[in-house]
């Protein structure tokens, strides 16, 4: 063994090519608007880790695409959150002081686990290590979103944002915070900036177009169908058919399949298809959704011994009653852009809030 692999830094690397790698893989995570750029980032950072087997921050760096893969449509969770699980194993395995690893496990527990307070942990003692990770604030804030603790989010999504000023993925979590806690206005306008950010961010234009059916804006919401169409996960036809139902107070039997088509097909988070549902005041529809998408999940909870026995309780021993189990086919109900919209969706899916 060489004498720089001996100094080196726990979980970095003295592999030039590895480390370029891994550099591209994290350029096309921090880029990601849907799975071809998860793809991408997969790719190479199975080309760092491949060329070192020991460099624990592509390891993580791969968790976090795996893991992230199914809620932007790409992978199904049967595939992808095994992948996860491994990836995270190894990269613990390396470096459990990795600020990077923390945040990809916690992530994980999050998402597919339920484990609320072992994310937060998880993410704070990633943040213990590394103040200045963008993407780790934006993950504490999505998740003290879901349990219900707006204030702590609002200021870890403003640390996001101040790290990060020019992520659309930031500004999604951002504006979608704002509308669970009852400010549409700086909603709409953080979803805007993501749009102008990244023109055809669907997560942040779906939101958009549910805001202005439930506000009764059909021209604005005509207006961002037309523009932002070729982006959606089910185009413009489909978002046409949507306002028009909900114009006219009347769905079809063509809508109605269409929807149930979209469901099955696993592209877009099951919430956003309830959403669709609850809009146009199709409430059983709507709650089958949900339930399905609940489902689905439970052929993912994890068998993995690193982290089994994982509690699903919030702090202070409450379960959050949008406490989600682990997902098979379809996108994680707390994921990234699915936690988004599950935070944004709640003004017109009238659930109610989870207890603090």
């Amino acid at each position: 063994m060489s004498a720089a692999a001996t100094t080196r830094p726990a979980g970095r690397t003295s592999d030039a090519e590895a480390y370029d790698a891994y550099l591209r893989g994290l350029r096309a995570l921090h880029a990601r608007t849907g799975p071809r750029e998860l793809e991408e980032a997969v790719s190479w950072f199975e080309r760092a880790v491949a060329r070192d087997s020991s460099f624990a921050r592509a390891w993580a760096g791969l968790a976090s695409a795996w893991t992230l893969m199914p809620d932007y449509g790409g992978r199904p969770a049967a595939v992808a959150i095994p992948e996860a699980r491994r990836a995270v194993a190894r990269a613990l395995w390396l470096d459990s002081t990795s600020s990077e690893v923390l945040a990809s496990r916690g992530y994980l527990l999050r998402s597919y686990d339920r484990d609320w307070p072992g994310a937060v942990a998880a993410f704070q003692h990633a943040l213990g290590l590394d103040p200045n990770a963008a993407t780790t604030w934006q993950w504490l804030g999505e998740t003290l979103d879901a349990i219900g603790q707006y204030p702590q989010a609002d200021s870890a999504l403003a640390r996001a944002a101040a790290l990060d000023p020019v992520s659309p993925v930031v500004m999604l979590a951002r504006g979608s915070h704002f509308l669970a806690a009852g400010d549409r206005a700086r909603g709409r306008a953080e979803l805007g900036r993501a749009l102008q950010l990244q023109p055809g961010f669907w997560p942040a234009s779906v939101q958009l177009l549910l805001l202005d059916l439930a506000e009764g804006r059909m021209t604005s919401g005509r207006t961002l169908a037309e523009r932002e169409g070729s982006a959606l996960p089910f185009g413009a036809e489909l978002a046409r058919q949507i306002i028009v139902a909900k114009e006219s107070g009347t769905s079809s039997p063509e809508l109605a399949a269409a929807l149930t088509a979209l469901r099955a097909s696993g592209s877009l988070p099951v919430i956003v298809v309830a959403s669709f549902h609850a809009i146009l005041g199709e409430t059983v529809e709507a709650l089958d959704a949900f339930g399905r998408g609940h489902t689905a999940q439970r052929a993912a909870r994890h068998t993995d011994p690193l982290v089994a026995g994982v509690g699903t309780s919030a702090p202070g021993g409450k379960v959050p009653r949008n406490a989600h189990t682990p997902q098979t086919s379809t996108p994680a109900l707390t994921g990234e852009s699915q936690c988004a919209h599950l935070s944004a969706s709640r003004p017109w899916l009238s659930s109610p809030r989870p207890e603090p």
